[in-house]
């Protein structure tokens, strides 16, 4: 173990030029002089402390819910955060509404609210104004950035709007967003025995890991296998399946999978059954952001 002494004090011209850092495990003696020590002046090091930067990929807070109109606005929660780049705090100390009927500043960052889309959450700064707003973007990855607004960072979860071009309800826990209303997806009373895509209602560009509940009614014994993305085809059978039926019964239940670009796959093992359902509750948005 290496023992290093604090040299910090040393700032009077009486203070030896020559101070000794030992290295006790080698046994090494070493020369440090005046003017290669670096000291830190305490202002700096008081600086430091009272406001210390923020790490690398750091976001604490900036949860989001649902606004004041439930139909066209969401909150951004307090919090901080570090920019996509790493370079620039971001400090929010008061709640951001962003409107989806707006353009610009706490809007859109363009173009017009469409419906039965998805829209994902900026938080952006102004170091020349020192303001942070909000934004919602089509792109997932990068915004369109207000004039002056140089600084960006996504907050977690994407909100989907209805076919009336509304936003849905939906609560955000940590990083579970959990709809109000759960989405039927799949309804089918004709199934295909091969594997099938079908659309689901996740983010269409993040991979995230999907929350899904299902039911199934037959007067046969059929069985179902759900597929997330990169998953194998697997045969549906009586001991390998996700979705089980028992003759003349209905069943029910609930599966996650990694869903990507908003797709997932099944495949039964018949094609009569009487219905197969399968709704989404919501998502779990992992990402790195």
């Amino acid at each position: 173990m290496a023992q290093i002494n604090d040299y910090t004090g040393k700032t009077t011209a009486a203070d030896t030029d020559e101070y000794i850092l030992q290295e006790i495990s080698g046994g090494l003696t070493k020369k440090i002089t005046r003017a290669n020590l670096v000291k830190p002046e305490r202002d700096d090091i008081t600086a430091l402390q009272n406001n210390p930067s923020l790490p690398y990929g750091y976001l604490q807070g900036l949860n989001i819910s649902n606004g004041t109109d439930t139909d066209h606005q969401i909150d951004i929660a307090t919090g901080r955060c570090k920019d996509s780049t790493g370079v620039q705090d971001i400090i929010s100390d008061s709640v951001i509404t962003i409107d989806i009927e707006d353009l610009g500043v706490n809007g859109l960052d363009v173009g017009t609210v469409a419906a039965d889309t998805w829209y994902y959450p900026w938080l952006i700064y102004n170091p020349t104004t020192d303001t942070e707003a909000g934004l919602l973007s089509l792109n997932a990855t990068s915004p369109t950035l207000p004039s002056g607004y140089t600084y960006f960072r996504k907050v977690r979860g994407a909100v989907l709007t209805d076919s009336s071009s509304n936003i849905l309800g939906f609560t955000q826990n940590d990083n579970h967003f959990i709809f109000n209303t759960r989405i039927r997806n799949l309804n089918l009373s004709t199934q295909s025995t091969s594997k099938t895509n079908f659309s689901i209602s996740t983010p269409d560009s993040l991979t995230v890991v999907g929350l899904f509940a299902w039911s199934a009614r037959d007067g046969a014994s059929s069985y179902v296998n759900v597929f997330g993305a990169n998953q194998a085809d697997r045969t549906p059978a009586q001991d390998n399946s996700d979705v089980i039926c028992e003759s003349g019964n209905s069943g029910n239940g609930e599966l996650t999978r990694i869903a990507e670009n908003a797709i997932l796959s099944y495949r039964a093992n018949r094609t009569t059954m009487d219905n197969l359902s399968i709704w989404t509750l919501g998502f779990i948005d992992n990402a790195e952001l």
